[in-house]
């Protein structure tokens, strides 16, 4: 690694000479810093790997923290989570769903409580929503369409058999997986 300190910018540490020698051209060339051209370049790389165009994406999503002394991490699950077309970040996207995923498996693990299972297919059935249409790979894609059509399917199903039995207040919580 090698630190390079600049007149107009805190240091700044580099894996290599090489990725030193093309940011610091690229800072140079555009009149940034190595931050902005980082920036940029973060950007230009996630916007080629999303197949929705920045153009055609909704409003910004910001993925909730978990509050101060809630859940413990590995157990948190976000309770909100983008919309197909949300203007979102993929690499923090795909950073927060495995999060969530691995959450999800260690709720389930220790809490059985329906409220615990609910909270986790909605989280899941969100994520395949979002993956659906926004996974970079059209293979990617079709896996995850294929995933939500069984829980979806599944989900009918369970709703079918809350009706039948009429559990009011479980057909409320059905509804809003």
């Amino acid at each position: 690694m090698i630190t390079v300190e600049y007149d107009d910018e805190d240091p700044v540490t580099y894996l290599s000479e090489q990725d030193r020698m093309v940011l610091e051209h690229l800072k140079y060339l555009y009149g940034g810093t190595i931050r902005e051209v980082c920036e940029v370049a973060r950007a230009t790389v996630l916007a080629e790997l999303d197949p929705i165009s920045f153009s055609a994406q909704g409003e910004p999503f910001i993925f909730p923290r978990p509050e101060p002394g809630s859940l413990p991490d590995f157990c948190w699950i976000s309770p909100e989570v983008p919309g197909p077309y949300a203007k979102v970040d993929l690499h923090e996207a795909l950073r927060v769903a495995e999060r969530d995923a691995s959450a999800c498996q260690k709720t389930l693990e220790w809490d059985n409580s329906i409220e615990a299972i609910l909270r986790v297919y909605r989280n899941t059935i969100a994520w395949l929503r979002f993956w659906s249409i926004r996974a970079p790979q059209a293979e990617w894609r079709a896996r995850f369409i294929r995933e939500l059509e069984t829980r979806e399917e599944g989900l009918a199903e369970l709703r079918s058999k809350v009706f039948r039995k009429g559990d009011l207040k479980m057909m409320e919580e059905l509804t809003n997986v």
